[in-house]
């Protein structure tokens, strides 16, 4: 086998390595601005406000039902959902939201996005709150 055969099928492991990683490491989309959140919230969309109770009741997005991501029934609750509706969530800071978003992708959510920045870059949008 010559060096540069060798080569080649080096360049195409490599390549096809790094392409496989790169899948398993997509977490999925970075969330949208909230000005891109508002526009896609009302008709059919459901929000989810995934912070604590507390949270919720101090500030929320109007229209958005509370569900804890930390609650030990997170799950169950969001299995419940029609997945194939569409839904936007948010939290405090967008971390929460974003982990909410793998879980319900990871249960055959297809259509859910999240608020990148979570409700403090909403209000620092001068977006309001109820």
């Amino acid at each position: 086998m010559s060096a540069a055969k060798i080569g080649k099928e080096a360049i195409t492991v490599l390549f096809l390595f790094f392409a496989f990683i790169a899948g398993c490491v997509s977490s999925g989309p970075d969330g949208v601005s909230p000005d891109v959140f508002e526009k896609m919230s009302g008709g059919d969309t459901y929000i989810i406000d995934v912070r604590t109770p507390e949270e919720y009741l101090q500030g929320h997005i109007e229209g958005a039902d509370n569900m804890d991501y930390y609650s030990p029934d997170f799950r169950e609750k969001i299995s419940k959902l029609d997945i194939d509706k569409a839904y936007l969530l948010y939290c405090r800071t967008g971390h929460g939201s974003g982990e909410s978003l793998k879980i319900m992708n990871e249960m055959g959510f297809r259509n859910v996005t999240h608020l990148s920045g979570g409700i403090n870059e909403w209000i620092s949008q001068g977006k309001k709150i109820v």
